[in-house]
């Protein structure tokens, strides 16, 4: 009895921890606050922040302006409110981006300018937002030192088994080694993306090694596509993509090749076609019985009325 009140009394106590947590206010560092988007929310960025924003957020937040959000402790709410149209688009970025709680982190789902694109489309909600000048920002996507640029190269280690993601920065032309900087690493995968290893801090060469698992499966030739960034966003979104045939070759099958309840017809499964063929059978079948059943009440029907008329004829005697 003690056990179960006092099981009792910690779940009450940590219930209590996470709505009082819940309830923090959500700080935004203030350089992060004026933070803006360094393209234009035309017609076409909202709608591509419409896709993202169905495919990752409808799930908790609901259809915008619909108030169907989940009920949910914090409450996601529904981003066409006051309470998201008084933040600035830098609040909304850093949410997105970093996440807390029950809000997942995008930074490793959606890239710089999907997220803005989400903004977009959330801002389309807001009747009196006015987007901030995109020229201000390219100031600071450059990041670091002004006019500093960031590229990231991708090697493969073949003895170390290895992959190095080499950054470089340019300054007035001036090309560099650049140590120092956070680079995840990832591979696309069908639904998605799969991040390999830890974030990786750049050394005095300029090099990030992640090891790469041998067991990864690629296509038949063992092809993986490798994505490497920069983990922050101190020189804007940095990225590069790599197709490399460094993993487990493996034949991959087509979902509408094989046998599936999702295959064409003439991929459907055997039981699946021989169930429907019989039930269409068995159809055809209680149809012919009903016409049969009919055809003979006719036959009763009409014989029976011929019969009253034989019967109701007068017979005359000579």
């Amino acid at each position: 009895m003690k056990q179960r009140l006092l099981l009792a009394l910690i779940t009450l106590i940590l219930l209590d921890f996470q709505v009082a947590k819940s309830q923090t206010p959500w700080d935004v560092p203030p350089e992060k606050t004026t933070k803006i988007a360094s393209f234009k929310f035309t017609d076409e960025v909202r709608k591509d922040g419409e896709v993202i924003y169905k495919k990752n957020c409808v799930s908790c937040h609901g259809g915008i302006g619909v108030a169907n959000f989940q009920p949910l402790v914090p409450s996601p709410g529904d981003p066409a409110t006051e309470k998201f149209s008084k933040q600035t688009d830098g609040d909304l970025f850093y949410k997105i981006t970093t996440g807390r709680m029950l809000m997942p982190t995008f930074k490793d789902i959606l890239t710089e300018e999907e997220r803005w694109k989400v903004i977009a489309y959330v801002r389309s909600f807001h009747k009196d937002y006015v987007q901030p000048n995109p020229d201000k920002a390219v100031a600071d996507t450059t990041g670091g030192a002004k006019g500093t640029k960031v590229k990231l190269s991708i090697n493969f280690n073949s003895e170390r088994k290895t992959v190095e993601v080499i950054a470089t920065s340019e300054d007035k032309g001036v090309k560099t080694m650049a140590a120092g900087v956070d680079i995840v690493l990832f591979v696309k995968r069908h639904f998605g993306k799969l991040k390999i290893d830890e974030t990786k801090t750049t050394n005095a060469s300029g090099v990030a090694v992640f090891p790469f698992p041998t067991d990864l499966p690629g296509d038949k030739d063992g092809n993986v596509e490798l994505i490497a960034k920069i983990d922050n966003d101190k020189f804007g979104e940095v990225f590069t993509e790599a197709k490399m045939p460094i993993a487990t070759p493996t034949q991959v099958t087509s979902l509408l090749e094989q046998r599936a309840m999702w295959g064409v017809r003439s991929k459907a499964p055997i039981w699946l076609i021989l169930s429907y063929l019989g039930a269409v059978g068995i159809v055809w079948l209680v149809i012919f019985i009903i016409i049969g059943k009919l055809k003979k009440l006719h036959e009763l029907g009409s014989k029976k009325t011929t019969q009253e008329s034989d019967t109701s004829i007068p017979t005359n005697h000579h």
